[in-house]
């Protein structure tokens, strides 16, 4: 899972599919980002950026702030902290659990 709150460490770029989201455009966005994506999540979110972007006749930042405002969690909210909570505090070896997941395992006892 990707903590969104985590700084960049270079532009995002999409190699495979060709696009690239410069850092000056991202700063501008980076609110409308979930703070929490599964890997999956954030596949299917860049497939149907990939796709607009390429069927049809609008720029990338356009899209991207388009599906990005209009995202909705799988989830509540609530659900994903009480799993994360929970898987946190299940853990047999905290090298598994993000650092950003870590103060949850102990506040949350």
């Amino acid at each position: 899972m990707m903590a969104a709150s985590e700084p960049l460490k270079e532009p995002i770029e999409c190699g495979k599919r060709g696009l690239k989201v410069e850092e000056s455009s991202f700063a501008a966005l980076e609110p409308c980002v979930a703070r929490l994506l599964t890997p999956g999540a954030a596949e299917a979110l860049a497939v149907k950026i990939y796709r607009e972007v390429r069927t049809g006749s609008s720029q990338l930042d356009a899209v991207l702030s388009s599906c990005l405002s209009e995202y909705q969690n799988p989830i509540a909210s609530e659900v994903m902290a009480f799993q994360i909570q929970l898987a946190a505090k299940e853990a047999t070896d905290l090298d598994f659990v993000p650092p950003v997941f870590r103060t949850q395992r102990s506040s949350k006892s």
